[in-house]
């Protein structure tokens, strides 16, 4: 089902502060929706799949070029994970998923609803997200850890 998940930030200090940075349209794209949805994110990771036709439409007898993004955000000891869609001009909540309540998922009623070439189900949008649980480095870029440990203020990527 899934070919990679891969981080799209990297980090920096600059000025005291840890500044993330990122491709600009899944940047502004996870920014707007994480602010839409009131949640925050530090990292941003992209989902491709096996099957180019998973989560697209159909446009002009060829899947479309939607974007698949997840903004992460650790804190405490859970990790909150916003599944979404960047369509170009418009951004789709996929799912919301929390790493402490293993088995549940809060999807969203516009993806519920919307027709999608291909859809994941529910327990592979869930097996998607456990798995990334287990693996930070597809999300997490690689420096970050190292930065963070030096770093004083927190901050978050969206300035929440």
């Amino acid at each position: 089902m899934i070919r990679e998940i891969h981080p799209l930030l990297s980090y920096e200090i600059k000025d005291g502060n840890l500044i993330a940075s990122g491709p600009m349209s899944p940047f502004t794209a996870a920014q707007e929706i994480t602010k839409e949805l009131g949640i925050k994110f530090d990292h941003l990771a992209r989902v491709w799949y096996e099957d180019s036709r998973m989560l697209q439409i159909n446009d002009g007898g060829s899947p479309s070029g939607y974007d698949h993004l997840i903004a992460v955000y650790p804190h405490s000891n859970v990790i909150q994970f916003a599944y979404f869609i960047d369509m170009g001009t418009e951004y789709m909540p996929i799912a919301l998923y929390f790493d402490d309540n293993e088995d549940e998922l809060t999807i969203s009623p516009y993806y519920l609803n919307f027709k999608f070439i291909l859809k994941p189900t529910e327990e592979e949008l869930i097996d998607m997200f456990k798995s990334m649980v287990e693996h930070e480095e597809y999300y997490m870029s690689y420096n970050y850890k190292e930065l963070k440990k030096g770093h004083v203020k927190e901050s978050h990527v969206n300035g929440k």
